[in-house]
């Protein structure tokens, strides 16, 4: 109940409704004025206040009602892209991690994701679009880090790397976050372990 009373309070006095409660407060500073000089009976200025705030009312409520449908159709109209830009993003990830180790491959991969990273980037969520990016990132300067042995850092930054490069589907998955077809579904391990 405190939810819904603070996301009522933030809607009244948020950008949106501004607007219409400085003019009912005019509005009843006009009216009361009215009574106050003897211009308006008090009964009478009683039911107008009355109906100024209920019309107020009705139409903030109108307005968030409106606002939110529509936020709400634009969410489930990008869904399905999301979603299928989700798994292209998994399917080239995982065509990057396969050929990590085969440059010529490797390079044709990363070229490869980051076209559809310049086209689709925009449907990734903030987290999986910098994870994604990343990867590619890291899977470019993969074979440099292996060649590096001469480094004494040389484990912990080929460690640092890979760690980049693993935690692409786990920032997919959990952007994606769909609920379990059942009850008894199960952890997929990663093929990369």
């Amino acid at each position: 109940m405190k939810k819904i009373a603070q996301t009522i309070v933030r809607f009244y006095v948020g950008k949106d409704q501004f607007v219409p409660w400085i003019l009912v407060w005019i509005l009843l500073v006009i009216v009361l004025g009215m009574v106050w000089l003897g211009k308006v009976d008090v009964i009478a200025a009683f039911g107008l206040i009355g109906i100024i705030i209920a019309a107020s009312l009705s139409a903030s409520v109108s307005i968030y009602v409106l606002t939110r449908t529509q936020k709400n159709a634009l969410q489930m109209a990008a869904l399905d892209k999301r979603l299928q830009a989700l798994q292209d993003a998994y399917k080239l990830w995982s065509d990057v991690a396969r050929h990590i180790h085969q440059e010529d491959s490797l390079i044709h991969a990363i070229e490869k994701a980051n076209n559809w990273w310049t086209e689709n980037c925009l449907y990734l969520d903030a987290t999986s679009r910098e994870s994604f990016r990343r990867s590619l990132i890291a899977a470019g300067n993969h074979k440099n880090l292996l060649e590096s042995r001469s480094d004494p850092n040389w484990k912990k930054e080929v460690d640092e790397n890979w760690d980049i490069i693993r935690r692409v589907p786990t920032d997919l998955i959990e952007a994606a976050y769909l609920p379990p077809l059942s009850d008894l579904e199960i952890d997929v391990p990663s093929a990369f372990p």
